[in-house]
């Protein structure tokens, strides 16, 4: 029976960690950013859409929203990227379905990533690209988080599944413009920040959990003599 070498299982455990960070660091940097948009464009309210904040026709200061989930986009895509080389580069061969949901977990963010990084780079003053760009955002977040539930420990597994169904129930309210009386942007809020704080707890759910998840793949892939 294989094991894992110890130098490559500390850098699989500290992979883990950098995602986890990235994660969090990308949720820190959006949140911080429409505050800080909101602050600045007088008369805002928060029953206005997210991405009025980056509308050059709306807002004085466009560019604080845009530039931010570009950057956020990137962080997302780049550590989601990154755990899928990672993975692939272990050698993995496990096909269980916790192995398998977590892949499929990190595809969605990462295509979750590239889609927003659309939301900064077409505003929302250039239309319906735009709008697919928002859109595919959250439904590939809600994706995420609702596969992420099937690897993940408890509670967070149940956390993920809550937040994947309630951004998603918020998400046909939006399309369909109910807005509960809080606004479209206020419903618009019900999906988007759900899945960031989502997201900035799996980031701290897999710095904590790194060196647990590795071990936990110790025996599934040493039978098979595939090394992680």
């Amino acid at each position: 029976m294989g094991s894992i070498p110890g130098a490559f299982k500390d850098d699989h455990e500290m992979g883990f960690r950098l995602i986890g960070f990235g994660y969090f660091l990308a949720g820190i940097i959006i949140i911080l950013a429409i505050i800080i948009a909101e602050a600045v464009y007088p008369g805002y309210h928060v029953t206005q859409y997210i991405s009025d904040l980056g509308a050059p026709s709306l807002s004085p200061h466009p560019c604080i929203f845009n530039i931010s989930i570009i950057i956020y986009g990137f962080i997302v895509f780049l550590v989601s990227l990154f755990f899928l080389l990672q993975n692939r580069s272990s050698g993995s061969g496990n096909r269980c379905s916790s192995t398998n949901s977590k892949t499929i977990s990190f595809i969605f963010i990462m295509i979750s990533g590239i889609c927003a990084i659309g939301v900064g780079a077409i505003n929302e003053d250039l239309g319906v690209a735009h709008t697919l760009c928002a859109a595919f955002t959250f439904i590939f977040g809600i994706l995420a988080a609702f596969f992420s539930g099937f690897w993940v420990k408890i509670p967070y597994n149940v956390i993920s599944a809550i937040i994947a169904v309630f951004s998603f129930i918020a998400l046909l309210f939006l399309v369909a413009e109910i807005d509960l009386g809080i606004g479209l942007g206020g419903i618009e809020r019900m999906v988007a920040y759900p899945l960031i704080l989502w997201e900035m707890g799996l980031g701290g759910y897999l710095m904590n959990e790194g060196k647990a998840m590795v071990l936990k793949e110790q025996p599934e892939q040493s039978d098979k003599n595939f090394i992680l």
